[in-house]
């Protein structure tokens, strides 16, 4: 099960590369967002089994993707809001010695927001790379990820939202998987969406033969859910920093 996993998101890389033309670049990145210990820890709940259970689930999926973007040798990229810590020491060490991995900071929710001072530098790295397509995970998935996918798709990015490595802390019952909660329709003409919670679907309707239109319709891998918003409540992203211990230790 886990070989099949492993090919699937595999496959999945390949994907991007396919789907649309690239002007900015042919590549794809992995973009991890905000896996710092003081976003599962500061509401409160982090001591709650099942949603230490949770965060376990979202870093072992974070951690595979890792492995995966490694053998396909793409960009892994770090994001980290200033002054709430540093990334989880697991997927740190995953990526020691890999020579396209890097940390950013942002001090924004989103990491393209026009007012991020740490933009131009992400910016610069992504293109030095001849990145087109963006696979998104992290934290949280109403907040900060919400507002990352809104920003690539504005900056002409293509995104897939990677649903199984995203989670979002900022209640009581942590919400993980992120799936059946994005609905964008990018309004930039050359750039696609794609929520993914299936990897072996993904799989089956890539091995079937050539790529298919009917993939992008696929319920089973692009469930649109409630609609795209931004909500007052997401903001709580930005609450009140806490002291806090490594991320699901």
């Amino acid at each position: 099960m886990k070989f099949l996993s492993l090919i699937s998101l595999l496959i999945l890389l390949s994907f991007t590369r396919v789907a649309s033309a690239a002007p900015m670049g042919d590549k794809d990145a992995l973009v991890i967002i905000d896996m710092q210990a003081m976003f599962v820890t500061r509401g409160g709940y982090s001591d709650d089994e099942e949603n230490k259970k949770k965060v376990q689930e979202v870093l072992r999926n974070q951690l595979e993707a890792i492995k995966l973007a490694k053998a396909a040798k793409i960009p892994i990229i770090f994001l980290e809001y200033e002054g709430f810590g540093n990334t989880n020491d697991d997927l740190k060490k995953e990526v020691e010695g890999y020579p396209d991995a890097k940390i950013f900071l942002k001090n924004t929710d989103g990491m393209f927001d026009s007012y991020n001072k740490h933009k131009a530098e992400l910016v610069a790295f992504l293109e030095s790379k001849n990145v087109k397509s963006l696979i998104i995970t992290g934290a949280n998935g109403g907040a900060c990820v919400l507002d990352s996918i809104s920003g690539s798709l504005d900056s002409n990015y293509n995104v897939i939202a990677y649903s199984k490595g995203i989670a979002d802390f900022n209640y009581k019952e942590f919400i993980y998987p992120y799936d059946h909660h994005y609905n964008f329709t990018p309004t930039c003409a050359d750039c696609k969406f794609k929520e993914v919670d299936n990897m072996q679907v993904v799989a089956l309707e890539l091995a079937a033969g050539p790529l298919k239109k009917s993939i992008l319709k696929d319920e089973k891998i692009n469930d649109t859910g409630r609609n795209y918003r931004k909500d007052a409540s997401d903001s709580n992203h930005n609450s009140e920093q806490q002291n806090s211990e490594v991320l699901g230790k």
